[in-house]
């Protein structure tokens, strides 16, 4: 629809979700899709999603893909995907003093970038990518800990995170869950 209405360019919006486990490495651009197990059925269709794009720029249609990953800021709590809304959720309980969570997860490597990043990411796909290429428009990654350590020095909040035991964590919510 979009080649007929005379498009110039068609942005296909993927995700970096679309890599899977890197194993520790970097991944960028010429990274390829993980062919499966897919861990949730939003990984699964938007790998088919990029199939499908390139499919379409390698016959000739002018589309870019963009591959935003998470993302937080003003508004960004519309986001629909639970990776989101557990990012979103971190920051909240970091405002509200109230970051509690399993032992470990401060180790574990995430990769956000700013509402306003994606969209001046995406923008720029648009006015200068060049047909056929993906673009990343993600953050650093970091680890939860250094995360919240750049929210407090942005802030200037000091908070103390308050990670317990997987097995008092799990005990906790199971005693909610009653």
């Amino acid at each position: 629809a979009a080649n007929q209405a005379g498009a110039s360019r068609i942005i296909y919006v993927s995700s970096a979700i679309v890599f899977g486990p890197t194993d520790g490495r970097t991944a960028d651009e010429t990274w390829p899709c993980a062919l499966g197990p897919y861990f949730l059925e939003y990984q699964r269709t938007k790998v088919l999603g990029e199939i499908e794009a390139e499919r379409l720029a390698a016959a000739g249609l002018p589309v870019l893909i963009a591959l935003p990953l998470l993302f937080f800021g003003p508004q960004a709590d519309f986001a629909r995907s639970t990776y989101n809304k557990v990012l979103n959720r971190l920051i909240l309980d970091f405002w509200r003093d109230r970051l509690l969570g399993p032992s470990g997860v401060e180790h574990r490597w995430i990769n956000a970038a700013h509402i306003d990043d994606v969209v001046a990411g995406l923008c720029l796909t648009a006015e200068r990518g060049m047909v056929g290429e993906r673009y990343l428009l993600t953050g650093e990654n970091v680890t939860v800990q250094g995360f919240l350590e750049a929210l407090s020095a942005v802030s200037g909040i000091r908070r103390r995170s308050r990670f317990r035991p997987f097995g008092l964590v799990r005990a906790a919510a199971a005693i909610q869950e009653c």
